[in-house]
C-alpha cells in the first residue's frame, strides 16, 4: 500500500514552529522535523508557505544615544566647515569676477579712447591730404603763372632791348 504524501498544512505547521523558536525553516530542517517526505514536495509546500507570509518588518539598528549625539555633532561640524570653505571659495570667486569686470571695463575704455584717437588722426590726415592737394594745385598754378610771366618777360626783353639799342 502506498504511503500518504505530506501536506501543505504539515509543512506550514513545522515552518511556523521553527520561526517561533527563532530558527530558519529550510527544506532539510522541515524534512528532519517531519521524518519523511520528498524534497521536491517539501520545497513546493515551503515555497507556497513563504509566499503566504506577510513581509517581515525589520527594525533598523538603533545607535546608542551618546553615539548618535556624537555623530550628529561631527556631522554638524563637517557641514559648518564645508559651508565656511564654500563661502570662502565663493568670496574669492566674487573678488576675481570683480577684478575681471574692472579690467574689462578699463580695456573697453582704452579701446574707446584709441578709437577716438584713431578717428581724430584720420580726420587730421584727411585735412593734411586736402591741404597737400590744395598746395600742389596752388604750386601748379603759381608755376604756370610764373612760366607765363617769364615767357612774357622773355618776349618783352628782346623788344625792349631792340628799342633801347642795347644788345
Amino acid at each position: 500500500m502506498a504511503r500518504p504524501g505530506i501536506t501543505y498544512e504539515q509543512v506550514a505547521s513545522i515552518a511556523d514552529q521553527m520561526i517561533g523558536n527563532g530558527e530558519k525553516p529550510t527544506i532539510q530542517t522541515v524534512r528532519d522535523a517531519l521524518g519523511t517526505g520528498s524534497l521536491n514536495t517539501i520545497h513546493r509546500h515551503l515555497t507556497a508557505w513563504r509566499s503566504a507570509q506577510p513581509p517581515v518588518e525589520r527594525q533598523a539598528a538603533r545607535l546608542p544615544d551618546e553615539l548618535a549625539a556624537t555623530l550628529a555633532q561631527e556631522i554638524e561640524r563637517q557641514v559648518t566647515a564645508a559651508r565656511a570653505e564654500a563661502e570662502a571659495s565663493a568670496d574669492e570667486l566674487r573678488n576675481q569676477v570683480a577684478v575681471l569686470v574692472a579690467e574689462r571695463d578699463e580695456a573697453r575704455n582704452e579701446a574707446s579712447q584709441a578709437f577716438k584717437e584713431m578717428e581724430r588722426l584720420r580726420a587730421d590726415l584727411d585735412r593734411e591730404r586736402t591741404a597737400a592737394e590744395i598746395a600742389r594745385a596752388t604750386a601748379a598754378e603759381i608755376k604756370a603763372w610764373l612760366t607765363t610771366v617769364m615767357d612774357q618777360r622773355d618776349e618783352a626783353r628782346p623788344r625792349s632791348s631792340a628799342g633801347s639799342g642795347a644788345p
